[in-house]
């Protein structure tokens, strides 16, 4: 994604993941154990490593989102020089046959008519100011159910769709 040749995974536990980006494969390498991904199967692995592992963040969480990732004309025209924070309202929402991380609205003004929600990638959030509640027991189940209808259904991100759509237009051209 941001168009390096390679890139060291460093877990917490366990010994280091080196991915390289060839051009038309995926090479990933950790310990002795070796494996070649054409760059489509590395997207679809990727999203399916997104639904299992990346964290879901509570309803009600504002964030900072990373204005460098929106289109210029829309940061003059809102923002200015002004942090751009919106408030999670809803979570890996289906449309278009795709999912969104995130529904979001402006923060302080909060639902408004003319104003629809903001699809969010977890990519685009700068930073976490506050976390929504999160009531731990029914929290952990609906995150759980929420990943296993994602993989049982092989719903695709938009994010990942998007990717894919890319390099399907790159293998065209």
């Amino acid at each position: 994604m941001d168009k390096k040749p390679n890139y060291i995974y460093h877990p917490r536990i366990g010994a280091d993941i080196e991915v390289t980006f060839l051009p038309k494969e995926v090479y990933i390498c950790r310990n002795e154990t070796e494996i070649t991904l054409s760059k489509s199967e590395f997207v679809h692995f990727l999203d399916g490593v997104d639904k299992v592992y990346s964290d879901i963040l509570p309803l009600g969480t504002l964030v900072e989102i990373d204005k460098e990732q929106l289109s210029q004309e829309l940061v003059a025209s809102l923002l200015g020089d002004e942090p751009l924070y919106v408030m999670i309202m809803g979570r890996k929402v289906v449309f278009d046959g795709a999912y969104v991380d995130y529904l979001a609205q402006f923060w302080p003004l909060g639902l408004q008519a003319e104003l629809p929600p903001m699809a969010i990638h977890k990519t685009m959030i700068k930073r976490i100011i506050a976390q929504g509640y999160a009531e731990s027991e029914k929290e952990s189940s609906y995150v759980g159910q929420l990943r296993e209808i994602l993989m049982k259904t092989a719903i695709p991100s938009h994010f990942y769709l998007r990717l894919q759509e890319e390099l399907d237009d790159e293998n065209q051209a």
